[in-house]
């Protein structure tokens, strides 16, 4: 007795692993993109300047009270995430890199990157929409609250 069950233990373990080796096989890498340091620069303000597009097209959407709040977030979240799968490399090879060339370019471009976020937060227009944003999340979260008390 205690054989089978030792047999069919070892069986089900076989047939976790091989489901974890087949989906191990078919899930894509993500893999580091490869920098020249001649390339980085145009790359960096090629970015910049599709963020800063991005951003001004999000910023003149109108914000009324009835907007959900998460789709809105969803976007400033988007946004921000595809403009980070550029920057993380960057700063990773700025550090580690051995070709001093290429980590001085990507040091150069995250300095411009900086400050391109130091614009974006200090921004009087961005920091008024994000404002109203609040409103709206804050209005969002106690109208139900509000209805639950009326009742």
């Amino acid at each position: 007795m205690k054989k089978q069950h030792f047999k069919f233990t070892t069986l089900c373990m076989l047939g976790l692993g091989m489901s974890q080796m087949a989906l191990a096989e078919t899930a894509p890498r993500q893999t580091l993109p490869s920098f020249q340091a001649k390339d980085i620069p145009a790359m960096c303000n090629a970015k910049i300047a599709d963020v800063k597009k991005q951003l001004k097209t999000f910023e003149n959407k109108p914000l009324k009270n009835e907007t959900a709040a998460a789709p809105v977030l969803a976007e400033w979240d988007r946004i921000f995430a595809s403009f980070e799968d550029f920057y993380g490399p960057i700063g990773l090879y700025s550090n580690v890199d051995p070709d001093e060339a290429l980590r001085k370019a990507a040091e150069d471009c995250e300095i411009k990157i900086s400050q391109f976020q130091t614009d974006v937060y200090q921004n009087p227009k961005s920091k008024q929409w994000i404002k109203c944003l609040f409103v709206v999340v804050l209005r969002q979260s106690l109208a139900p609250r509000a209805n639950k008390e009326s009742k």
